[in-house]
């Protein structure tokens, strides 16, 4: 009978790892002993339930019911509560005497991501940590790269919190992956972002391509510069615009956008372009309409506050709005300013008739303001 690639990687398995992995889950402090090489992968305290081995697709550890303690600089309550994890184990580490895993992935996942009174975030903190290594013997430091597991996360929940109140606004639905390697942490995710008081749909699909190549020696996680590619495609307006101002604003249409984002954790910069397409009223009376902007901005997430450089036409040629929204993500303060150069009133004509009613069809606007 002919092997197939599958049953001999099978039987290679069960040769090798069976052995070595069997007798560790068997002792009365197995248990404690996985926990532990988790902690040391993820620099938090981990708690658990019950914890079944598994040999396949890879060989590991499945936990139920997991939590990922917070750092009490953060508060109390959990970074991480997960309906089950499933950790694979690191092929070198089973002939070093040292149990670390190579993998580790979330089923269904609440993630709180918390900013201090201090303007810290748990999370920049976690992976400065992490990013610095662990002592080992004989002074030395084990390699970030080295240490920190391949982590994944499905139908996740991300909530956000401002000291210990959480906000109204979270992501669901979230699938990604954060990994650290020889160039740096990356990040990739998709999700749908919500708010708690309002039942929204169809808020669109954002993807996350992010990058963080390094820092010099001894500058922590939020001096690393990073770069991130931010991509929303079929968000309905009603659901985008409640979701920013609390109540459907009335302007119905479908809402994509290409987003650039780059910096540190003290200030970034934002830019892309915006498009919105089919633009009308919530009962179809009008004709639709399109509409395009480019956009350019810096956040200053210590004082919570986005100053827009500019929303408008391409180039700001001729409309060009301007200024700062301070308490972004609690009560929004907009202090912004119009700009119109040479600007032909009869553009907007199209905008005006798809979300105004009873406007004359062949109402044309001739002149221009400067």
């Amino acid at each position: 009978m002919k092997l197939r690639p599958r049953h001999i990687w099978i039987g290679i398995a069960v040769l090798v790892l069976v052995p070595i992995l069997v007798p560790l889950i068997t002792l009365g402090g197995a248990k404690a002993r996985i926990l532990q090489a988790l902690q040391a992968g993820l620099g938090r305290r981990i708690e658990a339930g019950e914890i079944h081995l598994v040999a396949f697709p890879l060989p590991g550890v499945e936990l139920d019911q997991v939590r990922l303690g917070e750092d009490p600089r953060f508060g109390a309550e959990d970074m991480v509560v997960a309906d089950s994890a499933t950790a694979a184990v690191r092929f070198s580490s089973l002939f070093s005497g040292r149990l670390a895993f190579a993998r580790i992935q979330l089923e269904r996942p609440s993630i709180n991501l918390v900013r201090n009174a201090a303007g810290q975030w748990n999370i920049t903190a976690l992976l400065d940590r992490t990013s610095q290594g662990r002592p080992v013997r004989g002074g030395a430091r084990l390699r970030a790269a080295a240490q920190f597991p391949y982590l994944v996360w499905s139908d996740a929940r991300i909530n956000f919190k401002l000291d210990q109140t959480k906000t109204r606004f979270y992501l669901d639905q979230v699938q990604g992956s954060l990994v650290h390697d020889s160039g740096g942490w990356r990040l990739q995710a998709r999700f749908q972002p919500a708010r708690t008081d309002l039942n929204l749909s169809d808020t669109g699909e954002v993807t996350v391509d992010g990058r963080w190549p390094g820092a010099p020696t001894g500058a922590g996680f939020p001096q690393q510069p990073f770069d991130l590619a931010l991509r929303i495609q079929n968000s309905f307006l009603a659901g985008s615009s409640a979701l920013i101002v609390g109540h459907d604003a009335g302007v119905h249409g479908i809402l994509s956008a290409e987003i650039h984002v780059h910096g540190s954790g003290h200030d970034f910069l934002l830019g892309g372009t915006l498009q919105a397409q089919a633009v009308r009223r919530w009962d179809l009376l009008p004709p639709p309409a399109t509409v395009r902007a480019s956009f350019n901005g810096t956040y200053y997430p210590t004082e919570e506050r986005f100053h827009l450089d500019g929303l408008g036409d391409p180039g700001f040629q001729h409309l060009r709005l301007a200024g700062d929204v301070r308490n972004l993500f609690t009560r929004p303060d907009a202090a912004l300013t119009l700009q119109l150069r040479q600007f032909a009133a009869g553009n907007l004509i199209a905008v005006v008739r798809a979300v105004k009613a009873n406007l004359p069809a062949d109402l044309a606007l001739g002149w221009a303001l400067q």
